[in-house]
């Protein structure tokens, strides 16, 4: 373990690609999902949000959500769209 604590320049490289490498690999299905659906990431946060905490008040969500405010607007496509401003 004392190893990691004094990694050299080529060892912090490789660290940095790894995780990179990781996180992209982890993500990579779930963002072909979202966007066969015409969704994004904010959305994705909302529907976690909703499937945890069942019963949730849209004021708790907001919280949970760290937004300050929320705006809901009328598309063309007759679905809504939710803008958040965060804080």
């Amino acid at each position: 373990m004392k190893e990691l604590l004094y990694l050299k320049d080529d060892q912090l490289k490789d660290l940095i690609e790894k995780l990179f490498v990781g996180y992209r690999e982890t993500f990579l299905d779930a963002k072909k999902i979202l966007d066969a659906y015409s969704i994004g990431i904010a959305h994705h946060k909302v529907i976690h949000l909703l499937s945890m905490y069942q019963g949730i008040s849209i004021s708790d969500l907001l919280k949970r959500l760290k937004v300050d405010r929320f705006v809901i607007c009328h598309n063309s496509s007759s679905s809504f769209l939710l803008l958040y401003f965060f804080s």
